[in-house]
């Protein structure tokens, strides 16, 4: 195509549009470090342990999923029992 000054004057030139590139997906944000295990005297280790756990966690949002399990069969006195020492701490705890 031939071009004049006059009517290169009049050339408008642009960047092409970019709606051909795709879009960028927004960050994944960061997953909660997790440990799980079933415990039994190692409990009370974990029990000492709260203080440094919650030091070691420096501000971060540190957070304890408890679930207690008593075998189907356990009497029912035992299971009222268990359910009052745990209502003690949380009614959440409760198995009743």
């Amino acid at each position: 195509m031939d071009c004049d000054v006059d009517a290169a004057a009049l050339l408008r030139l642009t960047r092409p549009s970019r709606r051909d590139e795709p879009p960028v997906p927004p960050p994944i944000p960061p997953r909660p470090v997790a440990a799980g295990a079933e415990l039994d005297a190692q409990f009370m280790d974990l029990a000492e342990k709260v203080g440094d756990l919650r030091s070691a966690s420096a501000g971060h949002e540190l957070r304890f999923e408890v679930r207690v399990s008593v075998a189907e069969d356990a009497p029912a006195a035992v299971r009222a029992e268990i359910d009052r020492l745990l209502g003690e701490i949380s009614e959440a705890l409760k198995t009743g």
